[in-house]
């Protein structure tokens, strides 16, 4: 994963406690000093091997902690927040921009989006190019108009362009402008058949009157956050590891195992419940070794602007764990060039939602 992204990793600092010789010691005593660390050597993170042979026994041991448990925890992800500022509607007339406007004079200085971090830009639902056009999200739409000069602005009528026309279910959330390439990078969101995906969208503004779209790219899952960083963005996603249809089945014999686990701790015998979790965990351990994970993983598709879908599953290579138990939740850093190109996508067994950037 890029060392510039800390996805919600809890980073507890190395506590030094130094402890003196107490009352009724000698004062020759020698000092004797104790430390307590934090374990680094077990939130170190872990790759897994391509064909995930190694990520089973990790998948057997979440899952049998989790189905052992008095209650299930299965909330879905919060749900992305999209703000309509009632422009053009997609759909609506593209209007063509009179000659007299590229004659405007342009403004001084325009205003960027306020970010945490010097080098580090974050996505907006607005953004201004130095000509003083305002590019911002309406829902499904991406439009631009010339606000320069202000007293004109209220003639003006945005050109929109309408990035669900090839993908019904498409919203957009927000934006990074690269004035330079000529693009903007639209991040958005679909959901379809109950499957959630962040979907990236890129479109050439290298003719502001005619914004096209030249492609786009999926995670499945739930967009977060993304950061800008030079010529490159990454995206981070959340994916929930969907948890097999057999699990937690009310009949069979997991079900009949979990209840005598339960029953077992209740009556306080621990040797029996120790017993049958072992079960469990070897009968879990074996339909993931005959059925495989890789369905577990999420789904990654590419397309071109008019072009068919191409997807498939993020493989064990790009997957990194610490080495603790934790509940399967992934963070999903997808990064690419601003132009959709050279794509990496790692994805870290870490169940956060908060998202830093450096430099």
């Amino acid at each position: 994963m890029p060392s510039s992204l800390i996805p919600g990793l809890c980073l507890v600092p190395v506590l030094i406690l130094s402890a003196c010789g107490g009352g009724g010691g000698s004062a020759n005593a020698p000092t004797v000093a104790t430390s307590q660390t934090t374990p680094l050597s077990e939130l170190r993170l872990k790759r897994f091997q391509a064909g995930c042979a190694d990520w089973i026994p990790e998948v057997a041991d979440a899952l049998t902690e989790e189905f052992l448990q008095g209650f299930a925890c299965l909330a879905d992800a919060p749900c992305p927040v999209f703000v309509d500022v009632g422009l053009a509607e997609p759909g609506a007339p593209v209007p063509v921009a009179s000659p007299a406007e590229d004659a405007l004079d342009i403004p001084d200085r325009v205003s960027e989006t306020n970010v945490q971090e010097s080098g580090v830009d974050e996505a907006d639902i607005l953004k201004i190019d130095d000509a003083g056009r305002i590019y911002v999200l309406s829902r499904a739409g991406l439009s631009i108009v010339s606000a320069f000069p202000p007293e004109a602005l209220g003639a003006q009528e945005p050109v929109t362009l309408d990035l669900a026309a090839g993908q019904a279910g498409f919203e957009a959330s927000e934006l990074f402008l690269d004035e330079d390439g000529g693009r903007v990078v639209v991040l958005g969101s679909r959901f379809a058949d109950g499957v959630a995906y962040a979907v990236t969208v890129f479109v050439d503004i290298s003719s502001p009157q005619a914004p096209m779209e030249t492609g786009r790219i999926e995670v499945e899952g739930y967009g977060l956050q993304a950061r800008r960083i030079g010529r490159r963005v990454h995206r981070v996603s959340r994916y929930d590891v969907p948890r097999p249809d057999w699990l937690y089945a009310n009949d069979g014999t997991l079900a009949d195992l979990r209840s005598d686990y339960f029953s077992a701790q209740s009556g306080g015998d621990q040797t029996a419940a120790d017993r049958i979790r072992q079960d469990v965990r070897a009968r879990i351990g074996a339909r993931l070794q005959d059925q495989g994970v890789t369905g577990l993983l999420p789904q990654l598709a590419t397309q071109a602007a008019g072009g068919p879908r191409s997807a498939t599953a993020l493989d064990c290579a790009g997957l990194s764990a610490p080495e603790v138990t934790t509940g399967l939740g992934l963070a999903v850093i997808d990064s690419f060039d601003l132009d959709g190109s050279n794509r990496a996508t790692t994805a870290v067994i870490n169940n956060a939602y908060t998202v830093y950037a450096s430099a």
